[in-house]
C-alpha cells in the first residue's frame, strides 16, 4: 500500500492489459462488492482462479492486502510475479497525507496517526506480507526467512524509489515507456 501500485494499474490498463470487469484498483471483485480472496484460497482453489482468468483472458490482477500462496502462483509459467517496495517512513508519510485527504484519517498530526494503529503503522509491514504471517503477531527469524524466501520467487522486485526499475517492468511485460 502507497508503494506506486495506483501507478503500476494505470500503466498496465494504458498498455491494454484486461483487468477484471469489476476491479478496484487491479484488484478482481466478482461483483461490485465482493472481493476475490486470493489469500484464502487453497492451491487447488487459486490455480483454478488462475485458469479463470486465462479462459476470460484476464491479464492483469493486483492483489493489495491479499497475501496469496506465492509459491503456487511462482510456479505457474502463465503467472508474472510484481511487486514494489518503498522506503517505510515514505510508505507511512504519503499513507498519512492520502488518507487524510481523502477523509479516512481525522488525525492532525502525523505523531497522532501513528498512534492510533492500523496497518501501516505496524512494525515488519512488509515481512508479514511476504511471509503471510499472522498479522497481530511479532516477526520473528523464521517470518524474515519465509518472507524473503518468498520475494525470492518473484520475476520482478520494484523500488518505488528507484525511477529506472520501472524501465525494468516495462522490458519485462513489453509495455511501453508510460
Amino acid at each position: 500500500h502507497k508503494a506506486a501500485g495506483s501507478s503500476i494499474v494505470k500503466q498496465a490498463m494504458d498498455n491494454g492489459e484486461k483487468l477484471f470487469p469489476y476491479h478496484k484498483n487491479g484488484r478482481a471483485f466478482i461483483t461490485k462488492k465482493k472481493c476475490v480472496n486470493t489469500e484464502e484460497m487453497g492451491d487447488k482453489e487459486l490455480i483454478k482462479f488462475i485458469d479463470y482468468c486465462e479462459e476470460k483472458k484476464i491479464t492483469f490482477v493486483a492483489t493489495e492486502f491479499l497475501r496469496p500462496n506465492f509459491k503456487v502462483l511462482a510456479a505457474d509459467p502463465r503467472v508474472i510475479l510484481i511487486t514494489c517496495l518503498r522506503e517505510s517512513i515514505g510508505r507511512f508519510v504519503c499513507n498519512f497525507y492520502f488518507d487524510k485527504y481523502n477523509l479516512h484519517n481525522y488525525k492532525e498530526s502525523i505523531y497522532d496517526y501513528l498512534s492510533s494503529g492500523g496497518p501501516i503503522t505496524e512494525p515488519n509491514y512488509y515481512c508479514k506480507i511476504f511471509s503471510r504471517a499472522d498479522k497481530t503477531k511479532r516477526v520473528g527469524r523464521k517470518e524474515f526467512n519465509l518472507a524473503k524466501s518468498n520475494l525470492e520467487l518473484f520475476n520482478l522486485i520494484l523500488i518505488q524509489e528507484k525511477k529506472e526499475t520501472f524501465e525494468a517492468l516495462n522490458k519485462l511485460l513489453k509495455w511501453g515507456n508510460n
